[in-house]
């Protein structure tokens, strides 16, 4: 079956979805240039990463031991201010 396409789940973003579409347009200079491209999934991904902030600080709001994700500091498990999986070396 030529110019047959996977099923897009109906779950998936509007936008993604319609970009997607753009790129299976069955005429190739109808489809995003590689710049539009990028600059379409770089909006998109950008979208995504504010609105996984803003989700996190308001589960921070109502639950306070939630932390945002820091990944300049390590992860500790308790209070005990041992790493999160780390092993001591030294211990005997």
């Amino acid at each position: 079956m030529r110019g047959a396409r996977p099923r897009i789940p109906a779950a998936a973003d509007p936008r993604l979805r319609a970009l997607i579409r753009d790129c299976w347009e069955p005429e190739p200079r109808a489809r995003p240039a590689l710049g539009e491209l990028e600059r379409r999934l770089a909006e998109f991904a950008e979208e995504l990463a504010d609105a996984s902030l803003v989700a996190e600080r308001r589960l921070s709001d109502h639950f306070p031991w939630v932390r945002t994700h820091d990944f300049s500091s390590p992860v500790l498990d308790d209070d005990s201010g041992s790493e999160r999986g780390a092993v001591n070396v030294d211990a005997k």
